[in-house]
């Protein structure tokens, strides 16, 4: 499959709510939506990815094996929901394919229970911790049209959008 563009910040797909997918009518939608992740993640490097991420509105995240032992493959997470998270919190340095160039200090639960589908439409529930965990809670962040700069002080988000008008210029 093809390997999709990063929607960048300032792109209105990023702030949209993400529909969530019933595996009756949306199978083919679905694997095909979860090949382009895969292969997109696996050319541009990043810990995960959100469907919306390259520019499709559906909620589906992919994260890369790479960065976490003992995953599947390539796990994909359709239709995924927090249902708990913990109350000890930490603070850590994150960026975002979406917002490149930009890291940013960010406040987030060490770890979190999530349910979701997999790829062949399983319910499935993972306890997740550390890096795992906040992976997983900025990738369904995005499914929700929250992004990192959303939790940082108005300066900061000013910041980061004169950078990526910089960055925009450079490409052009």
């Amino acid at each position: 499959m093809p390997v999709k563009p990063i929607a960048i910040y300032g792109d209105p797909v990023l702030k949209a709510m993400c529909m969530e997918l019933d595996f009756k009518k949306h199978s083919e939608i679905i694997q095909s939506v979860c090949r382009d992740m895969v292969d997109t993640l696996a050319h541009v490097g990043g810990q995960g990815l959100a469907a919306p991420q390259i520019g499709v509105p559906v909620r589906i995240i992919v994260l890369h094996p790479e960065f976490f032992p003992g995953r599947p493959k390539d796990s994909v997470m359709i239709n995924p929901t927090i249902r708990s998270s913990g109350s000890l919190r930490d603070v850590k340095e994150e960026g975002c394919l979406s917002i490149p160039g930009v890291r940013e200090y960010i406040t987030r639960p060490t770890w979190c229970k999530v349910n979701f589908f997999d790829r062949n439409g399983q319910g499935r529930v993972v306890a997740a911790s550390s890096a795992l965990a906040r992976c997983i809670q900025h990738e369904v962040d995005h499914l929700n049209g929250v992004l990192l700069l959303d939790y940082v002080s108005r300066g900061r988000q000013k910041q980061a959008a004169k950078r990526m008008k910089q960055i925009s210029k450079r490409a052009a």
